[in-house]
Formats: structure tokens, sequence, C-alpha cells
């Protein structure tokens, strides 16, 4: 798993998967954008204006989880596709999203590596 920061932008990018895909591209917020390969996998998350995002492992139950605001509770969650989960707050803000099954369809899912420019 890779992440990238511009800081030009205020942009991030989560990739999942490595390689060359030719993507669909999600956009289910102004600011939030999901890339999905022709496998129906999610090849990346591409977040922006969001300086503060927090990704995690959970090994135990295999889920990667891009965290878009702190200490938020979900009040509502919606699977885009299978294995991709979006999670709400009482509002309708995004507050998170969740790929299951991860060590499946994450390249390295508990190792992150992270560059900025």
């Amino acid at each position: 798993m890779k992440i990238t920061y511009d800081r030009d932008a205020d942009a991030f990018y989560v990739r999942l998967l490595e390689g060359r895909f030719e993507c669909d591209t999600l956009r289910v917020t102004p600011t939030v954008a999901l890339d999905f390969g022709g496998n129906g996998k999610l090849v990346g998350v591409e977040i922006l204006g969001r300086s503060g995002v927090k990704v995690v492992y959970d090994s135990k139950a295999d889920i990667v989880s891009v965290l878009l605001a702190e200490a938020t509770m979900v009040a509502e969650s919606e699977e885009v596709r299978p294995g991709v989960i979006l999670d709400y707050d009482a509002s309708r803000k995004l507050v998170s999203l969740e790929v299951l099954d991860a060590s499946k369809g994450v390249t390295e899912p508990g190792k992150v590596e992270f560059q900025a420019w």
C-alpha cells in the first residue's frame, strides 16, 4: 500500500493495488474519488483538501480503513461495490471508508509507503 501527498494541491492518494490498471472513477463526494480497476477491485482513493487523513490496517478483521475525521460516530454505512464500505456521520458527511478482506485485494496491507512533495 502506498500513500502519496501533494502539499501544493493538498491531495492524498492511497494506492491499494500495485500495477497498471485502466480505472473507472466513482466520485463519492466533491473531495473523495474511488478508482476501480476492470476487475472491480478498488485500486486507489483520492482525497482532496483533507490534511488529517489516517490509514489503518486491522489484521484480525482484515480491513483497511481510511479515516477522514477523528472520533466521529458512524450513523450510516453504504456498500458502494462489493467489499467497499462508505461510512457517514449523522449529517451524511463521509467520515471513513473500509476495504473488507484487504489481504485479498490490497498489495501488502500491513506495509505502508509514504511520499510527500
